[in-house]
């Protein structure tokens, strides 16, 4: 594609309605590959015209084909995956990958204290994407009636289990956090605000009480395969601020990981 093309033609193909919310499904429903029938079914088109939106979508990169053999006999079928570009546009251009993978390379020298500074960045920064959800929120209840403000604000915290609600260490008012015992709105406020900034996520609880959230992209690939140790290092500090402020648990490790060749990247809670 034509560079100076490429803006015009990638806005015309996912500015259509359909088109996008396709792409969108392809990039939130963990399939790995879909077929022009099952994109019909899912969005009630006619496979014909399903198969043309796909290859609309493979013609920009955004996606990739497959020839793919039924052992039925018969012609083979095309199946499409989600390609490894990252769709950006920007006017006038910016480069801002080469930016993050410039300051990347300075992190990399810093050694230790690098590291530790990466730690309370990706921390302080989890915590403000849970605090932002809670804002809203209270600044929602405030607009409904001033009077019960207050209270309001103080029952949204009590059931999402969010920071405002709960200060202080976790257990520190009656011993280790019960994760089993919470609310599934304060898992989901998780889910919600890593999905801001483009990480598709689930929760998944178990009997014992750790939570796993599992990404099934990484929101920082294009710079993380080439810097998997600090990029990861991030992202788990990220997580650990998210969780820690939503869900009070002192521990979260990492279990897998998309840049070191892992399917999805995984995250585990656990109580104290």
């Amino acid at each position: 594609m034509d560079r100076e093309q490429e803006p015009l033609k990638l806005a015309g193909v996912v500015g259509d309605p359909t088109r996008f919310a396709i792409y969108q499904y392809l990039c939130t429903s963990g399939a790995e590959r879909v077929t022009a029938q099952e994109i019909a079914a899912r969005f009630g088109l006619h496979p014909n015209v399903a198969r043309l939106h796909l290859n609309k979508l493979r013609d920009v990169g955004l996606l990739e084909a497959h020839v793919e053999k039924s052992g039925r006999g018969g012609r083979p079928g095309t199946a499409y995956s989600l390609a490894d570009r990252v769709l950006t546009l920007h006017f006038p251009p910016r480069d801002y990958r080469l930016l993050a993978e410039l300051l990347s390379q300075a992190l990399a020298r810093m050694g230790d204290e690098g590291r530790r500074v990466l730690e309370e960045v990706g921390r302080s920064f989890g915590r403000e994407l849970a605090g932002s959800r809670q804002a809203g929120r209270r600044r929602a209840a405030g607009a409904t009636d001033a009077a019960d403000a207050a209270g309001a604000t103080d029952a949204a915290g009590a059931a999402t289990g969010c920071a405002d609600a709960t200060e202080g260490a976790p257990g520190e008012s009656g011993g280790p956090v019960d994760l089993s015992a919470l609310p599934p709105e304060a898992l989901e406020e998780v889910v919600r605000a890593l999905a801001r900034h483009g990480v598709h996520a689930e929760v998944v609880r178990d009997g014992s009480g750790a939570v796993n959230l599992i990404m099934r992209n990484c929101g920082f690939k294009e710079v993380a395969t080439h810097y998997p140790e600090l990029v990861c290092q991030l992202c788990e500090s990220i997580v650990r601020g998210v969780v820690d402020a939503h869900l009070h648990v002192p521990a979260v490790h990492e279990e897998a990981s998309i840049p070191r060749g892992d399917k999805f990247c995984v995250y585990v809670a656990e109580r104290g």
